[in-house]
């Protein structure tokens, strides 16, 4: 991994987007107390840590391996890893019950922290306590849960930002493409899942403040681009009158324009959550209106730093969120995603355990 290119670039991207967050903040004192009374040897400085003959290794749970969300956050992750650390990942694919399996693997492991994404707060939660109870330090990356005393940190993305700021895009595009505030919308979005479906609260809400947009229809359907080709193709051909879509991430968003493109529909204005390449070089040929980038190799570098934080004993933010971007063919250049997206994946040699 060009791990100097990659940093470079990511500290000019973001330097000018984000304000930093008052310096001696210290991190809540149950919470320190918590990780305190582990196994993890707690030492004063980096400097400290890093020269010493020991080791970190670190346990990574995230949600899936094949998405490129999911390879931007692990390598940033990986790329704040001080010499001759090392992490271990795990992928759960998906699946709630193999979280909680995973765990109860992870937790009898010599792990000197987690880094856990999870797909709601419920099996977060569940998860977080038998760390808890192993003694292990445990924070949650790209979601935050209900009960943070079970967590040492947090370095979230925000759900509702993120589908909201989708929403005004989408208003925008409308004005932009019809001259009016008006649009009937597709939406793409499973709402089993109570993080995603936040997502889908925050859309209806943005759009809820123009009286002339609706959903006419929301797609619950696996957010692959193979289901959801076939999902979009059976809505539309229900709902011809639609000139809008929405999706709470990037494939069916991916699928939605194959079908627009193969019957030669471009009525449409779309808007996604995520700005990976894809989406992004969608937006420069017209076809797709902003996404919005929620920053995924960041929200990994975050998570990493505040791990060694808690353990030089340093003072931090217990939580911070990852800054997002709305991307639209006035703002390419905000987005950070796009930008690194090749790079890390060609060079993308991360195994799971």
């Amino acid at each position: 991994m060009k791990k100097g290119f990659i940093r470079t670039l990511i500290v000019a991207l973001i330097l000018c987007l984000v304000v930093a967050l008052p310096a001696g903040c210290a991190q809540d004192e149950d919470t320190m107390d918590q990780a305190a009374e582990t196994d993890v040897t707690v030492t004063e400085t980096m400097e400290e840590t890093t020269a010493t003959d020991e080791n970190y290794n670190f346990a990574v749970q995230v949600i899936n391996m094949e998405q490129t969300f999911y390879k931007l956050l692990l390598t940033g992750i990986e790329d704040g890893l001080a010499e001759g650390d090392t992490m271990t990942v795990y992928s759960i694919d998906f699946s709630s019950e193999e979280q909680l399996n995973q765990m109860e693997s992870i937790v009898l492991q010599d792990y000197v922290a987690i880094i856990m994404q999870a797909m709601d707060d419920a099996v977060a939660t569940k998860a977080a306590k038998l760390a808890n109870e192993a003694g292990i330090p445990i924070m949650c990356v790209d979601i935050s849960i209900d009960d943070t005393s079970l967590l040492f940190a947090e370095r979230p993305g925000n759900d509702y930002n993120f589908s909201y700021a989708c929403g005004v895009a989408m208003a925008e595009g409308l004005m932009e493409k019809n001259g009016s505030y008006e649009g009937k919308i597709i939406t793409y979005c499973p709402l089993s899942e109570a993080a995603i479906a936040i997502r889908y609260e925050a859309f209806v809400d943005a759009i809820s403040q123009y009286d002339g947009i609706e959903i006419v229809y929301n797609i619950e359907e696996d957010a692959t681009v193979d289901v959801a080709v076939s999902a979009f193709e059976s809505v539309l051909a229900a709902h011809p009158e639609a000139n809008g879509f929405w999706a709470f991430c990037d494939p069916p968003t991916i699928a939605a324009m194959q079908v627009l493109e193969e019957q030669g529909n471009d009525s449409f204005v779309i808007t996604t959550v995520e700005a990976t390449t894809e989406i992004v070089d969608a937006i420069k040929e017209g076809k797709c209106y902003a996404g919005v980038d929620t920053n995924p190799y960041t929200s990994g570098q975050n998570a990493i730093e505040v791990c060694y934080q808690c353990l030089n004993g340093e003072e931090f933010e217990f939580s911070v969120e990852t800054p997002q971007m709305t991307v639209t063919a006035d703002t390419l250049e905000d987005g950070v995603t796009w930008q690194i997206e090749e790079e890390v994946v060609e060079n993308f040699d991360i195994d799971v355990d």
